[in-house]
């Protein structure tokens, strides 16, 4: 993988529509955050949403940018995501900016752990 790279993640599952509206609402200031389930992992993932806008006019999908807090052992890191989820089917698809070098690392380490 290189610097340029993005990960990317099928979601196979993920937060209702209320939830991802509170998390966008109340987000950074509070830490409300939304969990997603990835393909291939054991446990889900919070994230804090940032930003949110309609996919389309079914009011449920969603384009959004969040933000991946890292809270397992001293590896303290955080990722910025963006993705597409729609709240009726709880599927969609997230992908992680990284930076390269030693924060891939720690994002591969990461990712290791939930599965």
């Amino acid at each position: 993988m290189t610097s340029q790279d993005k990960a990317r993640f099928s979601v196979i599952g993920g937060p209702s529509k209320y939830d991802l509206l509170a998390s966008l609402g109340e987000g950074h200031a509070h830490l409300r955050t939304v969990n997603f389930l990835l393909e291939g992992c054991k446990q889900e993932i919070s994230v804090c949403v940032m930003a949110l806008e309609k996919e389309d006019g079914s009011g449920e999908s969603w384009n959004f940018k969040a933000l991946l807090w890292n809270w397992k052992g001293d590896l303290g890191n955080h990722w910025r995501t963006e993705g597409f989820f729609s709240t009726k089917h709880r599927r969609g698809t997230l992908r992680f900016e990284l930076m390269g070098g030693e924060e891939e690392r720690k994002f591969e380490l990461f990712f290791a752990s939930l599965k």
